[in-house]
């Protein structure tokens, strides 16, 4: 039997697993309680409702993100080598992870999604706070295009994570090739 700090991250994991296999209107509390071995009630001592439960895994899996894309000294880079660097990590770490990749499109595809609000408290992660901090519009005195961040995501981080999903078997030359384009589309 787990010690109770190790339950609410066994939690966590069953609830990933359930929601990437069956949704999230699909994977009631009874079965995450059946799977993780843990009462309804333990489950709710941990989390007050089941909106602040998959917060709590959105934010876990941002995070686990953040410190992936950080990776590899980009603070000490130029926008642009720190820019394919931090693509490179999002394709590694979505081909590594592609529950949590699946579990963050669901999340945001959700009509009640908090994605703001859990936003605030990613700031203050040392992690988001760099990639905000090296990746700026030129509005705010960076090098990348004046575009809503959505766009800016979408045509980076997101081309990496959608290739990741479907296809690991990228050769570097093709990988470059990908993140030159991207850094093309969202800088000056």
């Amino acid at each position: 039997m787990a010690v109770l700090s190790d339950k609410r991250e066994i939690i966590l994991e069953n609830l990933l697993d359930l929601i990437t296999e069956r949704g999230f209107h699909d994977t009631p509390m009874s079965l995450l309680a059946r799977k993780s071995g843990v009462s309804v009630g333990i489950i709710y001592h941990y989390f007050p409702s089941k909106e602040m439960l998959i917060d709590a895994l959105y934010v876990k899996v941002k995070l686990i993100l953040g410190e992936a894309l950080a990776s590899g000294d980009i603070q000490n880079m130029t926008e642009a080598d720190a820019f394919k660097r931090v693509w490179l990590n999002a394709f590694e770490f979505y081909s590594n992870h592609k529950k949590e990749a699946l579990f963050l499109e669901q999340y945001k595809a959700l009509p009640d999604c908090r994605e703001g609000e859990a936003a605030e408290f990613l700031q203050k992660d040392k992690n988001f706070a760099l990639l905000v901090n090296i990746f700026r519009t030129a509005s705010q005195g960076g090098v990348l295009k004046d575009l809503p961040m959505d766009a800016i995501y979408e045509l980076s981080i997101g081309v990496a994570m959608r290739l990741a999903i479907k296809q690991t078997g990228l050769d570097e030359a093709t990988k470059n090739a990908i993140v030159e384009s991207c850094w093309t589309a969202v800088s000056l």
